[in-house]
């Protein structure tokens, strides 16, 4: 059985004004089936850009392949992990937001009129 506890992340995120954080991640000369993200959660959601090769995620135990030029994102609490799919380098570019980004802006007319629809799922 998993220990969850074990495998949370306590995401970094350098300035409390900008609630999210950048990481840029580049792996040379893969095996197919090497790891290039473990195992891990966070409270967090992240955007994971594909810049170079072909990755297989899995997120909460459901598969994704990825390659250049596409987009994940990956749920707040969700467990996730990162192969590459191929061999070669994988170069993704992955931001990191606390949900707080959200919730700091309720009388700003950008958030009433299209971020407050979509965290309501309207």
């Amino acid at each position: 059985m998993l220990d969850l506890k074990a495998l949370h992340e306590n995401t970094r995120i350098d300035h409390k004004s900008h609630p999210f954080q950048l990481f840029e991640n580049r792996f040379r000369q893969m095996k197919a089936g090497e790891c290039i993200l473990y195992l891990h959660w966070h409270k967090h959601f992240e955007l994971i850009m594909m810049r170079k090769g072909s990755v297989l995620f899995h997120i909460d135990s459901k598969p994704y392949a990825a390659e250049a030029g596409e987009l994940i994102v990956i749920p707040g609490g969700a467990l996730h992990v990162g192969y590459a799919a191929q061999e070669g380098d994988v170069e993704y570019d992955s931001v990191v937001v606390n949900p707080a980004l959200f919730h700091d802006f309720m009388h700003d007319q950008v958030h009433i009129e299209y971020v407050a629809p979509y965290l309501e799922g309207e």
